[in-house]
């Protein structure tokens, strides 16, 4: 995940919109058999739910900050931020990665879990506000506390190219509309990530990064694997969690994956789905 462009030009597409304004200090992600609920869907043409935060082996990886620590991790833990990957359109199985082929990627959180933590409030009195509030602002509601964040706000997905994907992510027009009471009930139920972007409307609305496929379905390293491994190699001075111009990379050879333990051995309990 090239979220700072270092990997850029990219050969034979020398016009290649990158345009970003925040990054999170992630590497690499991989889809498998790495959480008991992790499934491709041959009928919907989707693979969810995917933590963001942590799977059973370890699937999402991430800067190391040092002492086995990670911005990535600790605020997606806290509202058990989960992706849904879903192809656009109904095609052949084997036609699903041709060139132009786009997946949209749904973001599911526990706003409840999030809110709690943030404002002290009784779980049962904002589970009763989020169900009354969200449905109209257009939040499908996932079950134990998670919301679907909805397009109107903010779009992900990901489209095929000749050399991976590019990875767009697109602000919903109406923010730009919103009063500033309104942004600011928004900014409060969205992740410090998702709240990034609505502060920056005023600059763009779309965004992009590319994405690369380091490994491919054989486990072997692709052509792109080595300027990974030198991004993810260079440790930095950078203050601590980073900015977008220096990310905060302490690892010393080595990078934060977050894997799940059982009830009583690590900070975070296992997510209630």
């Amino acid at each position: 995940m090239d979220q700072r462009g270092v990997s850029l030009p990219i050969p034979g597409d020398p016009t290649y919109p990158f345009h970003a304004v925040s990054a999170q200090d992630e590497l690499l992600m991989s889809f498998g058999p790495d959480y008991n609920q992790e499934a491709w869907d041959p009928e919907t043409q989707c693979f969810m739910p995917v933590p963001v935060y942590a799977g059973m082996l370890g699937h999402w990886s991430a800067m190391d900050q040092g002492n086995g620590s990670a911005s990535i991790n600790a605020l997606p833990a806290d509202f058990r931020l989960t992706l849904h990957f879903c192809f656009d359109g109904a095609k052949p199985q084997e036609q699903l990665c041709n060139i132009g082929s786009r997946i949209n990627i749904n973001m599911r959180s526990n706003l409840l879990m999030l809110l709690a933590l943030q404002t002290g409030v009784n779980p049962e009195v904002l589970d009763f506000i989020l169900r009354l509030v969200l449905p109209i602002l257009g939040f499908e509601n996932g079950g134990s506390g998670f919301w679907i964040t909805p397009n109107w706000l903010l779009q992900l997905y990901m489209l095929k190219t000749d050399w991976g994907w590019d990875r767009v992510t697109t602000v919903g027009p109406q923010i730009m509309r919103m009063s500033e009471s309104e942004k600011k009930f928004t900014r409060l139920i969205l992740p410090a990530h998702v709240q990034a972007f609505i502060d920056d409307v005023d600059k763009s609305s779309t965004f992009h990064y590319p994405l690369f496929q380091v490994i491919d379905g054989n486990g072997e390293k692709t052509k792109d694997f080595p300027k990974y491994l030198r991004f993810a190699n260079n440790d930095t001075d950078c203050p601590q969690g980073g900015t977008f111009e220096c990310p905060d990379n302490n690892g010393n050879g080595t990078s934060y994956v977050g894997v799940m333990t059982l009830p009583g051995e690590g900070t975070y309990p296992s997510p209630p789905w």
